[in-house]
């Protein structure tokens, strides 16, 4: 790293100073009357060595504060080489001097040699980069997951806070208007009824068509059958929790037709369990026929519950079924108006 200029032009000012002393020394500050050049013997052209330790002791002395080259170049080399604009190449020149600011003052400590910069009201860090308290702050978002040192359990819910210091089994969390709190209760039984007994009533084929204008027209695809064995036209699991059957009505309705001549038919069974895995499938109604080639609805309605082996369990399934009797084949599909209403207790 050479020295800065201002620097070097001080030494070389200096050494040119010396050298016509010693010069005019040696003619006695003669006057020389002649029509020759006179040189120095020493010319100073840089880059110039000083071969005197005499000088350049004095060189240090008046000049470098007593230090020596090498410590003058190791300052500059593990100190700051050039100022500038943060984020801009270019870098200022010659002397610089730090400027007070909105907010900024600049405080020189002739002790330490150093020069305090401070803020009157104070600076924020963000983003790797320094600004006022009022700057508006840049946002971004977490999800749950992300946080890995809290525990998730919620301690209110849409502002109200929750006491679980009655937290039990089968208790439910009821609101406390006065309190405005949740607290746990136990369950109430019953369901308008006899104490436990619940009613349920399922339209297991309706969808969203059981509240149109008249969703008596939606039914479940159609299925045909032509080897005369009974094959399943729909199913639905009655999923409902494990208790006792006090009570089934079924309100059955399906369409169906035969193709070529002779007749079809369709039944109805149910089995507790589910019809992945079911008991023993118990017909629910006679075997519905029909001659006709276009086709027409067919309905049975009424308690079930009170049918040999019928089940008397929850959950149970269903199921409707067709096939080929005389016909070349036999079609049929269920109803949306299909319902079954249970009066069942949880066990």
């Amino acid at each position: 790293m050479s020295l800065p200029k201002v620097i070097v032009d001080q030494i070389a000012r200096e050494i040119e100073r010396t050298l016509r002393h010693r010069h005019d020394s040696r003619e006695g500050c003669r006057a020389i009357d002649t029509d020759m050049q006179i040189t120095s013997r020493v010319r100073v052209i840089p880059p110039f060595k000083v071969h005197s330790r005499a000088l350049v002791r004095n060189l240090n002395a008046n000049l470098l504060q007593g230090r020596t080259v090498a410590q003058i170049l190791a300052e500059f080399s593990s100190g700051v080489s050039s100022i500038g604009k943060y984020g801009e190449a270019e870098t200022l020149v010659g002397p610089v001097k730090f400027k007070e600011g909105s907010n900024v003052i600049i405080t020189r400590d002739d002790a330490l040699n150093a020069l305090i910069i401070a803020s009157t009201g104070g600076l924020t860090v963000h983003d790797n980069a320094y600004h006022d308290p009022d700057y508006t702050p840049f946002g971004h978002t977490h999800v749950e997951a992300d946080i890995t040192n809290l525990l998730h359990d919620a301690l209110k819910i849409k502002g109200k806070t929750v006491d679980d210091s009655a937290i039990g089994d089968n208790k439910i969390l009821v609101y406390k208007t006065a309190t405005q709190t949740l607290v746990y209760e136990d369950k109430p039984s019953g369901g308008g009824g006899a104490a436990g007994w619940q009613n349920c009533i399922c339209y297991p084929w309706a969808g969203i068509a059981v509240l149109d204008e008249d969703p008596d027209f939606t039914y479940t695809s159609e299925v045909s059958e032509n080897a005369g064995n009974y094959i399943e036209v729909a199913w639905f699991d009655f999923d409902i929790p494990a208790g006792t059957i006090k009570s089934i009505f079924a309100n059955l309705v399906w369409a169906m037709k035969i193709t070529g001549s002779g007749t079809g038919y369709v039944k109805w069974q149910i089995a507790s369990g589910s019809h992945a895995s079911p008991g023993t499938w118990v017909d629910i109604t006679d075997e519905v026929s029909t001659d006709l080639v276009s086709y027409s609805d067919k309905s049975r309605s009424g308690i079930i519950h009170k049918i040999t082996n019928l089940t008397t369990t929850t959950p149970f399934t269903i199921r409707c079924l067709v096939k080929k009797g005389t016909a070349t084949s036999a079609e049929a599909k269920v109803k949306s108006s299909t319902y079954l209403r249970v009066t069942y207790k949880v066990t």
